[in-house]
């Protein structure tokens, strides 16, 4: 599980909203404190999503997007 306090709420807040578009249940699980991982599998595939995210980013911010959290 990944452990958001407090002051971290718009880094959740972020990974949340790319979670919702990438479209993994068990990645929208892990930005919402409500799934952890527990086999190898699983962490490959948070470590593709987190891969996934930075490029979305990215190219989020080339094109002006901007996300208010």
């Amino acid at each position: 599980m990944i452990d958001f306090s407090g002051r971290d709420e718009p880094a959740q807040k972020v990974m949340e909203h790319y979670a919702q578009r990438y479209g993994d249940p068990f990645v929208v699980g892990l930005s919402q404190g409500a799934a952890s991982v527990v086999a190898p599998e699983q962490a490959t595939g948070a470590a593709e999503f987190f891969w996934w995210m930075l490029d979305q980013s990215i190219a989020d911010g080339e094109s002006r997007k901007t996300l208010r959290c």
